[in-house]
């Protein structure tokens, strides 16, 4: 059955081939209405004007840009100058729907809409070398319209209305940035003269120089009281031990001393007598004088003893004084140094504070007087190398590709027709077998 079925199934292909004057016909036909179409088309004509983007000798494009040293970035212009963008992006601004807009108000092209004239524009990069990505600095604006004139038109137009463009970006991004630096520079002055003034009152206020000269002095002072104090501890233990060699001395003197003395041999001694009558007693020749006196060896020691001890006292009571004046001075000192240490560290921290609010003034000065001489720039990004030239043929084979395509449709329907005329031929047989 299945064999029976492959068997009945046509042979489109010869099918086609036997009917091939059918299918000529219809190529035939179909190209010469696609011959008369093409005729009767407009024809298109393109101009192309060339562009050059070619920043000024003290600009920097995304590519070149580099690091710069802190010398080279004072003396250079570059970094106030907006960037020269890639041509890519040039491309992406040169079809914006305001440019477009504007080469139709500029051109009092009345009949055109924005999207019907955003078609006929073309922007071309030129690559650099056979392969890869990267392009070159020209870019090609291609136009096209009906008419020849309106094609350079457009073309010159666009051209031009894209220079300004890019050069109002320019500027604007200059007058922009400048303004901001501006504004920085007021704060930061501001910010300086305030840090200077907090220093200056600081400075007035703190008299850290007197109290620096303060503390030496009293140091100076406790390094006296320090001398005298040791000089007073070594008088003293000269006090002591001679009071107790004067002690020792003492011990061995009496301080009263008695006397003996023998009556001569020509004295006469009168006797009494007792109430009694009785004679008091016999003088015998160890009989004599006993007198009392001060010892003359007790007496100066015994003075030296207490003038030393009234020494040794005065000693010590200015020991004790000598002693209480350096606890008070020491105590005064490192109040002084405690306090010295606290102004320092607030006048290091104010100085560091002006330090690096002038060193970002002068930062910032520096470029506002970059901004200031950059703003008077009138130099352009984009050079206009060539103006567009007035076509003299039409662009492209627009109406040999309408009728190659007619030509197309016209085989593919005579195609259709032969099949479908088999089909409803066969169909009546099939039915009655």
């Amino acid at each position: 059955m299945e064999q029976e079925q492959r068997e009945k199934m046509p042979n489109y292909f010869r099918l086609v081939v036997v009917n091939w004057y059918k299918v000529a016909a219809g190529m035939l036909i179909c190209a010469i209405v696609g011959t008369i179409f093409a005729l009767r088309m407009p024809r298109t004509y393109e101009s192309t004007a060339m562009l050059l983007v070619y920043p000024p000798f003290f600009k920097e494009t995304e590519a070149s840009a580099r690091a710069r040293t802190e010398e080279e970035a004072k003396l250079d212009l570059t970094e106030m100058m907006p960037r020269t963008f890639p041509v890519d992006t040039y491309k992406v601004i040169a079809k914006s729907t305001e440019i477009v807009k504007d080469i139709i108000d500029k051109l009092q092209l009345d009949d055109v809409t924005v999207e019907g004239l955003s078609d006929r524009l073309e922007v071309e990069l030129v690559k650099e070398g056979t392969r890869g990505t990267s392009y070159s600095q020209i870019i090609l604006f291609h136009a096209r319209s009906n008419d020849p004139q309106q094609a350079k038109q457009v073309a010159d137009k666009w051209a031009s209305l894209f220079k300004e463009k890019v050069d109002t970006l320019a500027q604007n991004g200059i007058k922009d940035t400048t303004k901001l630096i501006g504004d920085m520079w007021g704060t930061t002055k501001k910010d300086l003269e305030d840090a200077e003034d907090e220093l200056e009152k600081f400075n007035k206020e703190s008299n850290l120089d007197l109290m620096k000269g303060r503390k030496k002095s009293k140091e100076n002072l406790l390094t006296t009281l320090e001398t005298d104090l040791n000089q007073t501890e070594i008088d003293i233990a000269k006090a002591r031990a001679e009071l107790v060699a004067l002690g020792k001395e003492l011990e061995k003197e009496e301080k009263i001393e008695k006397l003996f003395k023998a009556p001569p041999d020509a004295a006469i001694w009168l006797l009494e007598k007792t109430p009694g009558g009785d004679e008091k007693g016999t003088i015998g020749p160890k009989d004599g004088l006993l007198t009392e006196e001060y010892n003359p060896n007790y007496t100066p020691a015994r003075d030296k003893q207490i003038q030393t001890q009234s020494m040794l006292q005065g000693l010590e009571g200015k020991r004790d004084k000598l002693v209480s004046a350096m606890e008070d001075l020491n105590r005064e000192i490192e109040n002084l140094q405690r306090e010295i240490a606290e102004k320092e560290t607030e006048l290091k921290q104010l100085t560091r504070n002006v330090t690096t609010v002038e060193s970002t003034y002068e930062l910032v000065a520096a470029k506002r007087e970059k901004g200031k001489i950059a703003i008077t720039s009138v130099a352009s990004d984009i050079q206009i190398a060539a103006d567009a030239v007035e076509p003299e043929k039409p662009v492209g084979t627009r109406r040999l590709f309408v009728i190659a395509a007619a030509a197309l449709i016209g085989a593919i329907i005579g195609v259709g027709y032969v099949i479908a005329e088999y089909s409803v031929r066969v169909a009546p047989a099939g039915a009655t077998g």
